[in-house]
């Protein structure tokens, strides 16, 4: 009986430490996931308040569920799998550091294929944001490598617990789940609130991980790219249109007077496109105006230009950009509505469209537009019209796919080892480029030429940035930190540039028949807040004021300069340069609307904050700051900031659902040319079409 008893008591006792072994395993997972999203959350967002909460919430179940995963296979294989379940994740929280520390922002799952290419194409630079980073990496993996050596010592136990215990985590991480998703409705339901971020397949990447910590993003990703939205579940009431508020000028509207929305309706059976029709079939198109056509058959030349400023802009060291800046058409209230990500500055640019910036998308929007019809992109319309259309880049083409994007486009393309090379492999020379690409078309009788330049892209260092390193001698005395002189010094490369092409101009007569359009991709995301407010000599408001820019659009033949003090935003180029040209476009079927247009101006950013004549919007604070008095306001404050919201909401989706269901085709595809006046039939009326829309 003793021997029974002293058995009995062997065992109890290893169950208890068992046991212990489990809870502590248990906590580790837990702890695990917590401490690795603070930890990019203190490095990387720099700040804690209310919504850091949500983080440690949902935290607690992906731990959770990280053991009972491992716990379910016997020792040997439960170790293992716990050891590669730590492994695979503190990859993606170090590559999600990384991606942020050289791009800006956090990559979305539908971006794990170009983050990878991002850093891989950038080898240098990666390098050396490693290198400069070692202490926050070795923070990242220090979980990693504290695992295998506490289970060596027998502290951890994969697999002890029964199945009662393995039932009761799996409740507990339900039930914290639940009070996490309940807990959400806690600042209500509204727009931009916890829960709207959350459930809404808008919400950004970035501001998701603000919210809920990588993990969580990742999950909610998955979710809505996996299960998407279904058509049927359209909601027709979404469909929010801001009234003109400006009296509307006596001119004819810009629109395709033989497209019938409504004829359009019955053709479909798809809720989505039916969307489209009412939306656009309520939208009030915009009118021509005092400077359509002023620019009409004259030359163009877009150059969108990798992390511009406007504070680059210098009267004596960047005489060129100071002279293009202060000449033409002056835009005095622009923002560029990006953050980070050059192929959607891009998109934007060339669509006057925001590009699909829901949780629902499986790649960028300009990969899935290259199979669309897109009428209205500058190089169709052009090239259309008659114009010799073409496209440069000094990188190579196979990145962010712009040698199946930019021929979609309209364009001719030459690229990095594809018709150009250059003397460095990242970042590579504007100057250089330019050269070896102004002789294609500076002999054209009509001309547009549109580039994507380089020279500007972080790392803004001397050592490593041979762009900085090659015009170090011109910034050495300016009195400024050393990454602010280097991403100067980097950007000479575009101002000169800019003086060769003037000069080209002038030496082939086509100085005052050319006009320059130049903007930023996005906001120079590698320079620091506080670098960038050196370089600006003042004090930027992070959340809205650092995307104010440069709309640069000059013409040497424009007597005198033309003011615009409307506020406006990246998609709001492509209608502007159409109207200013001269183009027939539909006005109603692009989201970006046409600077001098009668209709109601708004400054929008890709995560949803907005600023106009009235208000400035801050959607990461859900804070509006009136510029005027209420009754200035149509409607007052509350009526029309929600119907601002609602309006913002729409167009996002419209947007999105127009690249989705490659709409513009639809449009064209059953629209009835035959009553044109040149008595076209159907087929040959859309083959006609810009963009190839009969294909």
């Amino acid at each position: 009986m003793k021997s029974v008893d002293v058995k009995c008591s062997a065992a109890s006792k290893r169950r208890s430490v068992v046991s212990y072994s489990a809870a502590y395993t248990t906590a580790f997972f837990v702890l695990y996931v917590i401490y690795e999203e603070m930890l990019l959350h203190f490095a990387l967002i720099n700040r804690f308040d209310v919504k850091s909460v949500f983080i440690l919430l949902f935290s607690v179940p992906i731990g959770l569920i990280m053991y009972l995963l491992s716990s379910i296979l016997p020792k040997k294989w439960a170790d293992a799998l716990g050891m590669l379940l730590l492994c695979f994740f503190t990859v993606y929280f170090g590559a999600e550091f990384i991606y942020h520390k050289i791009f800006g922002g956090f990559f979305s799952v539908s971006q794990i294929s170009m983050g990878g290419a991002a850093i891989a194409s950038f080898f240098k630079e990666t390098a050396y944001t490693v290198y400069e980073n070692l202490g926050w990496l070795a923070l990242i993996i220090l979980p990693c490598a504290v695992f295998p050596i506490l289970d060596h010592f027998g502290i951890f136990s994969m697999n002890s617990d029964g199945n009662g215990s393995r039932i009761i985590l799996m409740c507990l991480a339900v039930i914290i789940t639940l009070a996490s998703i309940v807990s959400l409705h806690i600042e209500g339901t509204g727009y931009y609130t916890p829960y709207d971020y959350y459930y809404s397949s808008q919400t950004g990447t970035d501001e998701s991980v603000e919210y809920f910590g990588v993990l969580t993003t990742m999950r909610l990703e998955l979710t809505h790219m996996l299960s998407g939205k279904d058509e049927s579940e359209v909601d027709y009431n979404t469909v929010a249109v801001i009234q003109n508020i400006q009296n509307a000028v006596d001119f004819s509207p810009n629109i395709i007077e033989q497209i019938d929305f409504a004829a359009l309706n019955k053709k479909t059976s798809s809720s989505r496109l039916g969307y489209l029709n009412s939306y656009f079939m309520n939208k009030a198109p915009t009118q021509k105006n005092q400077y359509t056509g002023i620019f009409k058959g004259y030359n163009l030349i877009v150059l969108c230009a990798e992390s511009f400023s406007p504070y680059l802009i210098d009267k004596d060291r960047t005489p060129a950009l100071y002279k293009l800046s202060n000449e033409g058409i002056i835009f005095s209230n622009y923002y560029n509505s990006y953050q980070n990500t050059t192929t959607n500055g891009e998109y934007s640019l060339q669509m006057g469209l925001f590009p699909d910036l829901s949780r629902n998308k499986f790649d960028a929007s300009f990969v899935y537009a290259a199979d669309n019809c897109l009428p209205f992109c500058l190089g169709n319309m052009f090239r259309d019209a008659g114009a010799n259309t073409y496209a440069f880049h000094n990188y190579i083409g196979s990145f962010f796919s712009r040698d199946i994007t930019h021929p979609a486009l309209g364009y001719t393309c030459k690229f990095m080892n594809d018709g150009m090379t250059f003397t460095t492999e990242w970042p590579t020379s504007d100057l250089e480029m330019m050269q070896q690409s102004v002789d294609d078309y500076i002999n054209d009788d009509w001309f547009h030429a549109y580039y994507m330049t380089f020279s500007g892209h972080y790392k803004y260092n001397f050592a490593i940035n041979p762009m900085s390193a090659r015009n170090r001698d011109l910034v050495k005395d300016l009195d400024y930190s050393e990454p602010v002189k280097a991403y100067i010094a980097c950007n000479m490369e575009l101002e000169k540039a800019l003086d060769y092409l003037i000069e080209q101009l002038k030496q082939a007569g086509k100085y005052e028949n050319t006009v320059i359009v130049l903007t930023g991709d996005h906001y120079p995301y590698g320079l620091t807040e506080s670098e960038y407010n050196e370089l600006a000599g003042t004090r930027i408001d992070p959340a809205i004021g650092k995307y104010k820019s440069t709309l640069i659009c000059w013409c040497g033949g424009l007597e005198n300069n033309i003011y615009c003090d409307e506020y406006c935003c990246t998609i709001d180029v492509l209608p502007t340069l159409l109207n200013l040209f001269g183009m027939d476009y539909d006005s109603r079927l692009l989201v970006g609307v046409d600077a001098f247009s009668n209709s109601e101006h708004t400054a929008i950013l890709a995560n949803q904050s907005f600023i106009n004549q009235y208000v400035r919007f801050d959607a990461g604070t859900n804070k509006a700051t009136w510029l005027v008095d209420e009754s200035k306001v149509p409607g007052g404050y509350a009526r029309y900031l929600n119907n601002m919201i609602n309006s913002i909401k729409t167009k996002m989706t419209v947007c999105t659902y127009i690249v989705d269901k490659d709409y513009y085709r639809f449009v064209f595809k059953n629209t009835d040319f035959s009553s044109s006046e040149d008595d076209m039939s159907s087929d040959d009326a859309s083959e006609s079409m810009p963009g190839g829309a009969g294909r």
